[in-house]
């Protein structure tokens, strides 16, 4: 079922063009009951790509998302869902969460872009 979530998800038609930047804080991701630890590799507006120590998760489910920023004391939260997948990396889309946390998430996206220079990246 991976596989061809894999191949729906990375056809042409589903990629486009988002401002995106490289990263590094954890991430907490549940999935009812379970969750699993990640990392963060990019960041973008939209969303984020995280690192998986094992193969992530199920097509079409909404996550609870806790983003470990380095710079914040308390973790921000957020429900997220998968986008696509390939090996240990899977892309989450952001569909809710807090104005305040949003806030401290374009904080950090702007820290990040002017320390990188930003970049346009196909995904």
């Amino acid at each position: 079922m991976i596989a061809a979530f894999e191949d729906r998800l990375h056809s042409p038609t589903e990629r486009r063009l988002s401002r995106r930047e490289r990263d590094d804080f954890g991430v907490v991701m549940r999935d009812g009951p379970s969750s699993r630890e990640a990392r963060c590799v990019e960041v973008s507006a939209e969303g984020l790509l995280v690192d998986c120590a094992r193969t992530p998760g199920r097509e079409g489910i909404l996550l609870e998302i806790e983003l470990r920023l380095p710079e914040r004391l308390h973790p921000l939260t957020a429900r997220a869902r998968p986008v696509w997948c390939s090996g240990t990396q899977q892309a989450l889309r952001i569909v809710e969460m807090s104005d305040v946390d949003r806030l401290s998430y374009a904080e950090r996206l702007d820290l990040v872009m002017r320390r990188g220079g930003g970049q346009l990246l196909h995904g």
